[in-house]
């Protein structure tokens, strides 16, 4: 088991593994930023727009690490290789979430 400490608003802004005094007991799962619901359970905040345009990107910049060696100097990229990564780029223009884009195929 672990320990936790939280502030006014029940969210956790420490955590470790040995009690002390203003601590609370909860199990290994719970993460410094979760809050604390009534009923002792513990979820994490809402993200923000801005957050889950973040995560979004952050997929979208791994996809496009995978296929960095298509465009090396000594290979020439096929139309639908062009056309994969540029959907990439665009990727956030339509979507503002990993929970609602759709990935196009990789070819």
């Amino acid at each position: 088991m672990a320990w936790i400490l939280l502030n006014s608003d029940n969210v956790v802004i420490q955590k470790q593994p040995d009690a002390a005094e203003g601590f609370i007991e909860v199990s290994n799962t719970v993460i410094c930023g979760q809050i604390k619901q009534s009923d002792g359970t513990f979820i994490d905040p809402t993200k923000s727009a801005e957050d889950m345009l973040s995560d979004l990107r952050d997929e979208r910049n791994v996809r496009l690490v995978e296929t960095d060696w298509w465009a090396s100097s000594d290979l020439t990229m096929t139309s639908a290789q062009t056309t994969y990564r540029q959907d990439l780029r665009d990727i956030t223009k339509t979507a503002t979430s990993v929970d609602d884009v759709k990935w196009p195929t990789k070819p």
